[in-house]
């Protein structure tokens, strides 16, 4: 990490929500490298779930990110989990759908 802050590289480290005894030490580590000016285009990623044990001092220096799923998943679970309307079910000429789309609904 230090090389790359020096060399402008960049460092990912994910799934940081993993590694909550190690992240004091992530958290010196970033005092550190800002303290010795590092190249302008050094980048460091990191990716985690929420998580209460998140140093504080480390989510003040960064810029936050979040990743939203896409439309098509919202449009499918529209789709499948809204409740079909009283009319459809009650023209539905098989009776044991109607009984099992009733049974589902309530």
């Amino acid at each position: 990490m230090l090389l790359q802050s020096k060399n402008g590289g960049w460092v990912f480290l994910a799934n940081c929500q993993l590694m909550t005894s190690w992240l004091p030490k992530l958290e010196k580590i970033v005092q550190t490298l800002e303290k010795s000016n590092p190249n302008p285009d050094f980048r460091l990623w990191l990716s985690s779930v929420p998580n209460d044990k998140f140093p504080i001092g480390i989510l003040q220096r960064s810029v936050k990110m979040t990743a939203e799923p896409p439309k098509v998943r919202k449009r499918v679970g529209e789709t499948f989990f809204t409740p079909p309307n009283i009319l459809v079910l009650t023209s539905c000429n098989y009776v044991i759908f109607t009984e099992f789309m009733y049974q589902i609904l309530s």
